[in-house]
């Protein structure tokens, strides 16, 4: 994750695949956020 072009900053951390987990972590983010998802075969859903 990128806290945006103003700083260009990256913020990283290996999840579980709690939903609320996710959620809480961003929450912590500069806002906006924008995000991407990339696993493997045996990555999980966030939908």
């Amino acid at each position: 994750m990128r806290a945006g072009p103003e700083t260009g900053e990256v913020f990283e951390r290996r999840l579980t695949p709690d939903h609320q987990d996710i959620l809480e972590w961003v929450r912590t983010l500069p806002q906006p956020v924008a995000a991407t998802y990339e696993a493997g075969p045996a990555g999980f859903g966030l939908a």
